[in-house]
C-alpha cells in the first residue's frame, strides 16, 4: 500500500497564509462597526467623540441626544507616531486664530474699556488750547496715517497756528498751507491762497479766480457723521478762523472747500437739517481726565 505524499514546506506556507486571510476576513465580518443609533452597518465616525453612525439622520439624532458639536477637538493630544502634515497645518491655523482674537480684544474698546495710549504732550497742549479758546473738539489720528504726518499745527505766543488744507473740487486743485494763525480773518487767508496759486492752478481754477469775492462760498466738512450722509458747515469769510471753527469737531487739521455760487449746491449744509446724527463738540473722556487734573 502506497502512503500519501506529504505536502512540501512551500505548500504548507501557502496553506497557512490562506487560512490566516480567511480568519482575518471572518473576524472583520464579526466585528464590523455598527451604528450606535440604529445598529446598522456604520459608515461615519464623529470627529468629536468617535461615535459610529450610518446616516445623516443618525448623526442628527446623536447630536441632539448627546449635545455633541460634531467638531474635531483641535487641542486633543496626538501621539508623535500619528502626527501628520494635516495636524501641523491645523495647529498653525489654531495659533493664527488665537493671535487674531487677542489682537481684536486689545483693539476693542468694549473688551478693553480702559484709557488708551496717551498722546504726546505737544498734542495734548493743542487740544487744550483749541478747547479753551473756541470749544473745538480737536482729535488726532494714529501716527501711521498720512494726515497725521502732514500736520504741523503748533502754538506760538499762546495762539494756534493751523495747518489748513484747501480743496477746489470744480477745478481739481488741492493745497496745503502751514502756519495759519487762528486769529486771521478767513477772507485774508483766502486772498493769500488765491494769490499764491501757480499759473497752472489759476488756469484750472479760472472760474473761482475771476469771480467776485462775494460769490465765493467756503465750507467745512462736519465730522462724526455717517458716510452716506455727508454734511458741511458754511463759513463766514468776515470772521476769523477761530470764530468759524467754534464748537466744531476737527480731525488733525481743518480742510476748507471752496466753490462758486454755481457749484455751492453740491454741499449739503448741516444747518439745514436736524437729525439724530448731529453731534455737539465736546471734550473726549480721556482729555477731560487730563484737563481736570490741572
Amino acid at each position: 500500500m502506497q502512503l500519501p505524499e506529504l505536502p512540501t514546506s512551500a505548500q504548507m506556507k501557502s496553506i497557512d497564509s490562506t487560512l490566516e486571510i480567511e480568519s482575518t476576513k471572518s473576524a472583520a465580518t464579526m466585528v464590523a462597526p455598527q451604528c450606535s443609533i440604529c445598529q446598522k452597518s456604520a459608515k461615519y465616525r464623529c470627529p468629536r467623540c468617535a461615535l459610529r453612525t450610518c446616516s445623516v439622520d443618525c448623526v442628527r439624532s446623536h447630536k441632539e441626544a448627546s449635545g455633541c458639536s460634531g467638531l474635531r477637538d483641535r487641542t486633543a493630544y496626538v501621539p508623535l507616531s500619528k502626527f501628520t502634515e494635516m495636524d501641523l497645518q491645523s495647529d498653525y491655523r489654531l495659533l493664527e486664530e488665537t493671535a487674531n482674537v487677542i489682537d481684536g480684544s486689545i483693539r476693542d474698546k468694549i473688551v478693553k474699556p480702559h484709557r488708551g495710549p496717551v498722546l504726546p504732550q505737544n498734542l495734548i497742549n493743542l487740544q487744550k488750547l483749541a478747547w479753551k479758546s473756541s470749544r473745538i473738539g480737536l482729535q488726532f489720528l494714529p501716527e501711521m496715517f498720512s494726515k497725521r504726518k502732514m500736520n504741523r499745527t503748533s502754538i506760538k505766543r499762546g495762539i494756534l497756528h493751523w495747518t489748513v488744507a484747501v480743496e477746489i473740487p470744480q477745478s481739481d486743485v488741492s493745497l496745503l498751507k502751514h502756519n495759519v494763525a487762528s486769529t486771521a480773518l478767513l477772507k485774508d487767508f483766502l486772498h493769500d491762497v488765491i494769490r499764491g496759486l501757480t499759473d497752472s492752478e489759476k488756469q484750472r481754477a479760472c472760474a473761482l479766480v475771476n469771480c467776485s469775492f462775494n460769490d465765493l462760498s467756503v465750507f467745512l466738512k462736519a465730522e462724526r457723521r455717517p458716510a452716506n450722509d455727508e454734511r458741511y458747515h458754511q463759513l463766514d469769510s468776515d470772521l476769523s478762523l477761530e470764530e468759524n471753527f467754534k464748537e466744531k469737531h476737527i480731525t488733525e487739521f481743518p480742510t476748507l472747500w471752496l466753490a462758486t455760487q454755481d457749484h455751492r449746491g453740491i454741499f449739503n449744509l448741516l444747518e439745514s437739517v436736524k437729525t439724530k446724527y448731529t453731534v455737539e463738540a465736546k471734550l473726549p473722556s480721556f482729555f477731560q481726565e487730563v484737563d481736570d487734573s490741572d
